[in-house]
């Protein structure tokens, strides 16, 4: 599986800045653990590894408090940067407009 992201952010990228799962594959580790564990990760669960699925600014404070518990799986330099991606834009309501998964 290979999932790239799409962030809307209303500062840093208003029309979708990608960030590429490769070449740790981040993202794809991250929602094969979600899915491992639907309860806790309801929303990371609910991804499509094979289409898109897309989150709203309303899904924002769920969406970090899950992306904080998937917090330990960034281990490595790579995947600590994409992990620092998403999160500061999660944490910013101000400008947090939504996010996207897409099969590569």
């Amino acid at each position: 599986m290979d999932l790239n992201a799409r962030i809307f952010d209303g500062e840093g990228g208003p029309a979708g800045r990608s960030v590429s799962d490769l070449p740790d594959r981040f993202y794809s580790t991250a929602v094969l653990h979600a899915r491992k564990s639907p309860a806790r990760f309801p929303l990371f669960a609910s991804v499509d590894p094979e289409g898109r699925t897309e989150f709203t600014g309303g899904d924002r404070y769920a969406l970090k408090a899950e992306w904080v518990m998937l917090e330990s799986l960034a281990i490595g330099a790579a995947e600590r940067g994409k992990w620092n991606q998403l999160f500061k834009v999660l944490t910013d309501e101000q400008t947090f407009v939504g996010l996207e998964f897409a099969a590569a």
